[in-house]
């Protein structure tokens, strides 16, 4: 904070001094008064913290709150649990975490160090924890062994796929900080140009045959010619915007193998509304949300839209795998999808099942060849953010390898 030559630290110090002369100077009454109200600032949260609801879900630090203790083996594991608990659920906790958040961007236009999200330019957010940053500024290119495992899972997804007649495909999103470094904070640079996504696209087209769709040059020229934003400024993901952009691109990459599919909708074929919400990743985790709203670009198909959401049979396949979704348009006439997916599909997807009979998405980085099996579709894509890349060093299931083996032992 020193740093900001906005608000020096010792404008602070003078301010804390002045206040302290003002008070000391009251008379006895106006001392008396402070001292209630003191008294009263400590009360609050202990009062509101018996009379209030436990939070279930901590949204700035997307996890569950701890519950009352009601189970232990030891008493240090009793005091463990209730320090857990007192600690989440502390009354008044989201709001004093919300006003001190607001307090440090008022004063410092900035979020502490150890937070996981930095402002940049403009008010825009950046996620820099779980070597978000570090990716970003490419300190640590991948080994040479680790570019080698990665295409050997991706191959052996593929030549299994084969096996049944299936089609693979694979795409990164890129990183925001990737698609709008102008905003990042001026601290924030890259130490070496080749980032990993570029690491591996360069090895695959070397090395083997995988149908890799790179979106940035679509997003990139997407971004020249909008006026309107493509990812969210107070979130980490691509807006409807960016997202119809690389569903577009995957379609269209798509098509060219399977006519079946059709061409992707145009920009014209959409009314495009904005509006504003609370949903912004990046503002709930500074719990400023309520206050700090995420600029929505709401894509309206002027035909509407005709695949729909269904229930489907669950199994044990399924154990693992974060909100598994279906959707179908009823027509038969068209390819099935089975998509392993993350948060950024929440974007796709209404793009994607419009072309498929049922579109399966996973939500799990793993190869779920049992699941496959049950699906049969026509065309396995693996959309996978660009920070999560290194998950494909993962081995594939055995059943994969040991039916590949098989395969190859009956052409001998």
């Amino acid at each position: 904070q020193m740093k900001k030559r906005e608000y020096p630290i010792w404008m602070s110090i003078c301010l804390f001094i002045v206040l302290m002369l003002v008070f000391s100077s009251k008379k006895q009454n106006s001392q008396l008064f402070f001292s209630v109200a003191f008294l009263l600032v400590l009360l609050i949260p202990s009062v509101s913290f018996f009379v209030k609801e436990d939070n279930i879900r901590l949204e700035s630090e997307k996890r569950l709150g701890a519950g009352k203790p009601l189970a232990w083996n030891s008493t240090k594991e009793l005091k463990k649990q209730t320090d857990d608990y007192l600690q989440d659920q502390f009354g008044g906790r989201q709001e004093l975490i919300t006003g001190w958040n607001i307090l440090k961007i008022l004063a410092y236009n900035q979020t502490t160090g150890a937070t996981a999200v930095k402002f940049g330019k403009d008010d825009w957010m950046f996620y820099t924890a779980e070597g978000v940053l570090e990716l970003y500024e490419n300190k640590t290119p991948i080994p040479e062994d680790s570019l080698r495992i990665i295409c050997n899972v991706l191959e052996e997804r593929r030549e299994w796929l084969k096996l049944y007649g299936i089609d693979y495909y694979v795409t990164f999103p890129p990183l925001k900080h990737t698609m709008y470094p102008e905003f990042l904070p001026a601290r924030i640079r890259k130490r070496n140009k080749e980032s990993r996504q570029d690491q591996v696209l360069a090895y695959l087209k070397k090395h083997s045959s995988i149908k890799v769709i790179d979106l940035r040059p679509v997003l990139f020229e997407a971004k020249k010619k909008e006026k309107l934003p493509i990812y969210y400024s107070c979130d980490s993901h691509w807006n409807l915007l960016g997202g119809w952009y690389s569903s577009k691109e995957i379609i269209n990459r798509i098509n060219a193998d399977h006519p079946e599919v059709g061409r992707s909708k145009e920009r014209n074929d959409f009314e495009w509304v904005e509006s504003m919400s609370t949903e912004g990743d990046l503002a709930k985790l500074l719990a400023i949300n309520k206050y700090y709203l995420r600029p929505e670009i709401v894509s309206i198909p002027k035909s509407g839209y005709l695949a729909k959401s269904i229930d489907f049979e669950w199994n044990d396949s399924y154990e693992g795998i974060y909100e598994p979704m279906v959707q179908e348009t009823g027509d038969t006439t068209k390819l099935k999808l089975l998509m392993n997916r993350d948060s950024f599909t929440n974007f796709l997807s209404p793009f994607m099942s419009e072309h498929f009979e049922r579109s399966t998405y996973l939500w799990t980085p793993l190869f779920c060849p049992n699941i496959i099996k049950a699906e049969q579709p026509d065309i396995v894509l693996t959309e996978m953010m660009e920070r999560f890349i290194m998950d494909l060093t993962i081995e594939n299931p055995p059943l994969v390898k040991q039916e590949l083996a098989r395969a190859k032992q009956r052409k001998k």
